[in-house]
């Protein structure tokens, strides 16, 4: 699984050689890779998926809305209304996002 924005620019050269940054989701009945165009793309992955209620599925599917820097904006400028656009993510969630990540992306 590759977010959205990373494979829109992957397409942008298609010769040319790339390295992904990966995260491999193991659960009981699953083994699912995900990958990333950058590191701190990844990083903000672990974060996401560490805010409960957050999955690998739904954090890749964040990510897929917009690039990194402008969610990381959305998250320091406490505007959850900026993650309630991506499909399953309602205001609570939005709102726990903001609240459990803008202290962690502001500190990196």
């Amino acid at each position: 699984h590759v977010a959205t924005s990373s494979l829109a620019s992957l397409h942008e050269s298609p010769n040319r050689e790339v390295c992904l940054f990966t995260y491999l989701a193991v659960r009981e009945n699953s083994l699912d890779l995900y990958g990333f165009i950058s590191e701190r793309e990844k990083e903000l992955f672990m974060l996401l998926i560490g805010v409960s209620g957050i999955g690998p599925k739904s954090a890749i599917s964040i990510l897929s809305v917009t690039d990194v820097a402008t969610l990381e904006k959305a998250v320091l400028t406490q505007d959850a209304s900026y993650l309630t656009k991506v499909s399953g993510v309602g205001k609570k969630n939005a709102e726990k996002i903001v609240l459990e990540l803008k202290d962690k992306i502001s500190g990196t």
